[in-house]
């Protein structure tokens, strides 16, 4: 129940990075990476609602074609390094959830108490903020960002 739930925030965390990358790429690229960002968000919701990854092999086929396709982009230049290093940790992280449910199919899964979702929800969630904050911030859209605390005035 644990990597569910930090696997489901990752996707999440994933998905926002990739919409941030696409917002900064020409549309014949941007698409792809938003449809990406679509997939990486709907699979961390039925992540959230499923006791276990209900299709592990599906998830380890979506993260190798995140994965794939974010180090072309950067290898092309065409995207930054710190970003994409976020999207792998994520990327990475939830394929070897994926790949350990895969190994241990047969492992029963227990869901716990509210207590222990509770504590996987908020841990899960400041790890992923975490990474995902700056990883934004170095995206072409969090460049053009105000500072924070400043206020813009006409």
């Amino acid at each position: 129940m644990f990597r569910t739930v930090w696997s489901a925030l990752a996707l999440a965390g994933a998905g926002l990075i990739l919409f941030a990358l696409a917002a900064g790429l020409h549309a014949l690229l941007a698409v792809p990476l938003i449809a990406l960002a679509v997939s990486q968000l709907v699979f961390g919701g039925v992540l959230l609602r499923a006791h276990g990854i209900p299709v592990p092999r599906t998830l380890l086929v979506l993260c190798a074609v995140t994965t794939a396709a974010s180090l072309a982009l950067v290898f092309g230049g065409l995207i930054g390094f710190v970003p994409v290093v976020a999207l792998l940790l994520f990327q990475w992280g939830v394929a070897i959830t994926a790949a350990l449910q895969l190994r241990n199919s047969a492992a029963r899964q227990h869901s716990g108490g509210g207590g222990r979702m509770i504590a996987a929800l908020v841990s899960g969630a400041i790890v992923v903020a975490t990474i995902t904050t700056p990883a934004l911030s170095l995206t072409e859209p969090g460049s053009v960002a105000l500072p924070h605390g400043v206020h813009h005035h006409q």
